[in-house]
């Protein structure tokens, strides 16, 4: 396959897919782990309005990698195949490449046009007395019934200063998946905020959440 690492020439739209795969790529810098650690899944990818097309194009460019996963949920690590030609599936992951990378921190300087977060940014705050999540002096959501999972997930990056990255905080319950219960509570978190400053995710895994700035 022919890369063309021109990347100057990416049309914006494409560009912005280069966002959140940089995101996850930070993710792992931050955690001291490997890069498929934290591969986003297609179907993540497609939630944050990534297409298939800008998709084709990081990889045609030299900007991302394609794998399927192959490895179990119950397994302590995530296991990789190589993928055939462009075709994609419900297990095709991405991660960017060194050239992604590169790329993306050039076009996430000023002026560069791409709005990739950063981590010196200033963090969100979870009044747990209140129940309000604030972020740059604004109110993100206010839960004014109990919301325990949502809550509990704030709760934690409270406790944990607001890394980029934690650890599923929800307890067990029999009869619900664990990845589904916290797919679901992350669904929720993103739901009717007051002002859509911050955006929460799951790590592609079921494991772990992930946030970012919109800002």
């Amino acid at each position: 396959m022919h890369h063309d690492h021109a990347a100057s020439g990416l049309h914006p739209e494409y560009r912005q897919a280069l966002v959140p795969l940089a995101e996850s790529y930070h993710a792992a810098v931050a955690l001291n782990r490997k890069a498929w650690d934290f591969a986003l899944q297609l179907a993540s990818l497609y939630e944050l309005g990534v297409s298939d097309s800008q998709l084709r194009c990081l990889i045609c460019q030299g900007l991302a990698e394609h794998r399927f996963e192959t490895g179990s949920g119950d397994q302590d690590e995530r296991t990789f195949s190589p993928p055939r030609y462009l075709r994609f599936s419900a297990d095709s992951c991405f991660v960017l490449t060194e050239a992604g990378c590169l790329e993306a921190t050039r076009l996430s300087r000023p002026g560069g046009g791409l709005a990739v977060a950063s981590h010196t940014r200033t963090a969100p705050f979870y009044d747990a007395a209140k129940r309000i999540l604030y972020f740059a002096g604004e109110t993100v959501k206010h839960f004014r019934v109990p919301a325990t999972n949502q809550e509990l997930i704030l709760m934690a990056f409270e406790e944990e200063d607001w890394p980029p990255h934690i650890s599923d905080p929800l307890p067990g319950r029999a009869g619900t998946p664990a990845k589904r219960r916290l797919n679901d509570a992350i669904k929720n978190l993103n739901a009717n905020q007051h002002c859509h400053s911050v955006r929460f995710r799951g790590d592609g895994r079921g494991l772990g959440v992930l946030w970012e700035s919109l800002r």
